[in-house]
């Protein structure tokens, strides 16, 4: 970070000009539940099944799988695991997106997602072989796990 903020203080005059270029974007420090809370009332607010609410929706899902995942994932893995997937959560939540056209308080969720790393090795838990056998099916375990182990063969 430093040597870039000698590149901006070399050809802009300014050693800070990556963190002003960032006010652009219209985001605000906050809490992570404000911005669960201006999510969900984005979603109320707009119009059924309109773009604007698809968009909210679409941004928030990756929010929810990881915080469920993670919190289902609390005891059955690392603390570390589980803090670098709070870690992902926090950053993502805690500067939503206010001042702009269209706002949008956890826009670009989905790819910041994407680090949190441990939510997708518990899901890789949860939908291997061996869990989806033992998990309680609609029909009796046997014939859940004949029919596994005729789909993996």
């Amino acid at each position: 970070m430093v040597n870039f903020s000698v590149y901006c203080r070399v050809h802009y005059g300014d050693p800070l000009a990556w963190q002003h270029a960032q006010d652009l974007f219209g985001r605000v420090p906050g809490w992570p539940w404000q911005s669960l809370g201006l999510t969900f009332q984005q979603v109320l607010r707009a119009p059924p099944a309109s773009v604007a609410q698809t968009r909210v929706l679409l941004d928030l899902l990756p929010v929810l799988l990881v915080l469920g995942l993670t919190v289902w994932s609390i005891r059955r893995q690392p603390a570390s695991f589980t803090l670098l997937s709070l870690g992902v959560l926090w950053l993502s939540l805690s500067q939503p997106e206010v001042h702009v056209i269209f706002p949008d308080a956890i826009a670009a969720s989905g790819r910041h997602m994407l680090a949190a790393i441990p939510a997708f090795l518990t899901l890789g838990q949860i939908v291997s072989r061996k869990a989806l056998a033992r998990a309680p099916c609609l029909w009796d375990r046997r014939r859940g796990a004949r029919l596994l182990r005729d789909v993996h063969l």
